[in-house]
């Protein structure tokens, strides 16, 4: 009698495929959730050099309990494209903005910062969530600026009040070996390792 093993593959298309093989492809797609984003076309592969997701830029953003959307700038689907360094949106490159307050070691009011922000392309908080679930498309260069201070990237498509009653913007930033987030109190002092992420024209 043919074992449960043979039956089974002399059903499936690729008969030779065994676990440590599904394991390897797994594994190249970020686990079972990314082979669910994969299936779903949230997220495709192609050339080694080139890596590309989807996000979608509508979608009610990812907030802590408690916390209420003020501002939430909605963006259609963001096709995300790792091209080597360099990270594309929809076909353009993602830009640091630093008001002009903000460099030379000199600070600016959060309120003041959003003013300035306000006619700008900022990209809302669901691209941080979508770099966040795929970090393998986040350049190496974000991780530090040219004075080798850590960067704090910030969402400022996207505002919320905390449950405390604070303002807030989310930022991405790498520390401890991984790619992580965390917010900051708009009415404080921004300072020049803290870019706002924007669309180049």
């Amino acid at each position: 009698m043919e074992s449960t093993m043979s039956i089974v593959k002399s059903t499936m298309k690729y008969a030779d495929v065994n676990l440590g093989f599904v394991e390897g492809v797994l594994n190249k797609l970020g686990g079972i959730e990314g082979a669910e984003r994969f299936l779903r076309g949230e997220f495709i592969l192609t050339q080694s050099s080139v890596v590309l997701c989807i996000v979608d830029g509508n979608a009610e953003p990812l907030l802590q309990k408690g916390c209420i959307i003020v501002e939430h700038d909605k963006q259609g689907n963001l096709t995300l494209k790792r091209e080597g360094d360099n990270l594309l949106v929809n076909g353009r490159k993602i830009e640091f903005y630093l008001s002009e307050d903000q460099q030379k070691g000199h600070s600016i009011s959060g309120y003041k910062l959003q003013k300035e922000l306000a006619m700008k392309p900022v990209l809302n908080s669901n691209l941080l969530d979508g770099l966040l679930a795929n970090p393998e498309l986040i350049p190496e260069s974000y991780k530090k600026d040219a004075d080798g201070e850590t960067r704090l990237i910030y969402f400022w498509g996207t505002v919320y009040r905390t449950s405390s009653g604070f303002l807030c913007v989310r930022y991405l930033y790498w520390g401890n070996g991984e790619w992580r987030w965390s917010n900051r109190w708009v009415g404080g002092d921004w300072f020049y390792n803290q870019p706002a992420a924007l669309l180049a024209s």
